[in-house]
């Protein structure tokens, strides 16, 4: 009985929160101002998740080109031979030990050039991420005409549809007061339904 009146709570909980945010999305874009081409294009290229993941690849470039900057380390190396054996040599008596110290001398302009190929794989970024940026920016572009024009097509449809119920109540008027013919008014109606028809 628990088990139900929980999964009830939850059901209630979950219904109240969709509706919750139904609702504010209702209100919000009944209250929201138009948005402009700017704006849309602001918009986007925040919340572009591709752009954003932009900043990690030049963090990492930047990882990489402090590490192109770097000298080689030197290494130092210790071996033990000879230990831990049998008889005369028991444990470290005869045992023999080597320790050395080596350090990579570049020659040539090894350490410029790969702080140069760091920088260009960083331009390389720059350039993708600009690439990126233009196509997100064209996309938004269109897509805002294609609303754009869908809203005016709207707007001409709602003025049709306006125009045509005038034009039939005028009619129906002269129709009314025996100064049109009948199929006068029919086809006002006709035009009627056709704008209504082209409004969807």
């Amino acid at each position: 009985m628990a088990a139900l009146r929980t999964a009830t709570w939850r059901a209630m909980a979950a219904i109240s929160l969709i509706a919750t945010v139904l609702l504010s999305t209702a209100m919000a874009a009944t209250t929201a101002e138009p948005l402009s081409l700017r704006d849309a294009i602001q918009a986007a290229l925040r919340g572009n998740p591709e752009l954003r993941n932009f900043a990690w690849d030049f963090k990492a470039q930047d990882g990489l080109a402090a590490q192109a900057a770097v000298r080689p380390n030197p290494q130092l190396d210790f071996q033990a031979e000879d230990f831990l054996g049998t008889g005369q040599s028991r444990g470290f008596t005869g045992a023999e030990f080597s320790l050395s110290l080596s350090q990579t001398l570049e020659l040539g302009d090894k350490r410029r050039r790969r702080i140069g190929l760091a920088d260009e794989q960083r331009r390389l970024i720059e350039a993708e991420r600009s690439i990126r940026q233009l196509d997100v920016v064209a996309e938004v572009a269109r897509r805002f005409i294609a609303v754009a024009a869908d809203q005016q097509r709207s707007a001409l449809a709602e003025r049709a549809v306006q125009l045509a119920t005038a034009t039939r109540d005028e009619v129906q008027k002269r129709v009314d007061a025996a100064r049109s013919p009948l199929a006068e008014a029919s086809r006002a109606g006709i035009q009627l339904a056709r704008a209504r028809l082209d409004q969807q």
